[in-house]
C-alpha cells in the first residue's frame, strides 16, 4: 500500500517535506510555528502540507473550541513508514566518507 500511494501521487524525496514530516515526528502539529522555526515560507509550507496529505502521508483537522480555530496536522502510518525510511538511508556525507576511505592508498 505504501509503494501504491507514492507511485499514485509521484511524491518524491524532497528535502523540505522531509523536513516537515521530521517536524511532525517530533511533535510539531500547526503550519506557522513549524514555518518559523524551520525557516520555511508560509506558502510553500501550505503546499508542501496539501501534497504530504494528498498522498496520505499526513492528515489534518481544524480544532475545535474558541476562535481562532487553527490546524492540526498528524503523520500517518504511511508518514512514519516514510519517515523511518528516510532515517535508514545513507547519507551523501556518510557516502563520501565511504568513497575517500576506499580510494586511500594503501601501505606505501
Amino acid at each position: 500500500m505504501f509503494t501504491r500511494i507514492i507511485n499514485r501521487f509521484r511524491l518524491r524525496r524532497i528535502p523540505a517535506e522531509t523536513r516537515v514530516l521530521h517536524a511532525l515526528l517530533t511533535g510539531h502539529q500547526y503550519a506557522l510555528p513549524l514555518s518559523q522555526e524551520y525557516a520555511v515560507n508560509i506558502g510553500s509550507l501550505y503546499a508542501h502540507l496539501i501534497r504530504l496529505e494528498r498522498a496520505g502521508l499526513i492528515w489534518s483537522e481544524f480544532e475545535t473550541g474558541p476562535a481562532p480555530r487553527r490546524r492540526r496536522y498528524v503523520l500517518t502510518a504511511e508518514g512514519r513508514a516514510w519517515v523511518e525510511q528516510d532515517e535508514n538511508r545513507p547519507r551523501l556525507n556518510d557516502l563520501l566518507v565511504s568513497v575517500q576511505i576506499s580510494t586511500e592508498p594503501r601501505g606505501t
